[in-house]
């Protein structure tokens, strides 16, 4: 990076960023310790709901059987996060896939069977269609010597004919750390 003057090394088993040694902080990781209260009544509705599709009126408990309701209840949760966060990887993948394969003009991957992932895929390839796209860069890495931090970027693009950093995102909403995360790649990504 920057012309060659900084070698930005990172363990993707880790997933850990490096400078000459010495840790480079993840924009992810930076932005992970801000507080997501909203997160303890999410987690506390799909246990509700566990216990609403297991618990019937009359139904009778032993010991057991309430241990084993409990722990599905406490799990609730990470069930659900799991699962979203399995399908968000493959289709940050497929979208890799795919802006590789553009780039250097190979065949593109064919339309995911799932569902849920070929309505985003396709909703991604509409955007971009509607808007001018047009990709430069995929899987970016990105660091700034000013605040000690790295990245990866999904993409850099053209978007309407301005340059875009963009960041895949699968989730239901837009949130906080959203905004500070593509805020600081598009800081680092100016500074370098």
């Amino acid at each position: 990076l920057y012309r060659g003057k900084i070698l930005l090394e990172f363990d993707d088993k880790e997933h850990k960023y490096s400078v000459d040694g010495k840790t480079a902080y993840g924009v992810t990781s930076i932005t992970n310790i801000i507080s997501k209260p909203g997160l303890i009544y999410w987690a506390a509705k799909e246990g509700a709901k566990v216990f609403e599709g297991i618990v019937k009126p009359g139904m009778m408990l032993d010991e057991v059987k309430i241990k084993e309701i409990s722990n599905l209840i406490s799990s609730a949760h990470s069930q659900v996060k799991d699962r979203a966060a399995d399908l968000g990887s493959m289709i940050h993948q497929w979208l890799n896939d795919f802006l590789r394969a553009g780039l250097a003009k190979k065949p593109i991957p064919k339309l995911p069977v799932n569902p849920e992932m070929k309505s985003a895929v396709q909703s991604f390839l509409d955007w971009a269609k509607k808007n001018k796209v047009k990709f430069k860069a995929t899987e970016k890495k990105i660091y700034s010597k000013k605040w000690n931090y790295a990245g990866t970027l999904d993409a850099v693009a053209t978007v309407n004919g301005k340059v875009a950093i963009i960041d895949f995102k699968t989730g239901k909403a837009v949130y906080p750390e959203m905004f500070l995360q593509t805020a600081a790649y598009q800081a680092a990504f100016e500074e370098e």
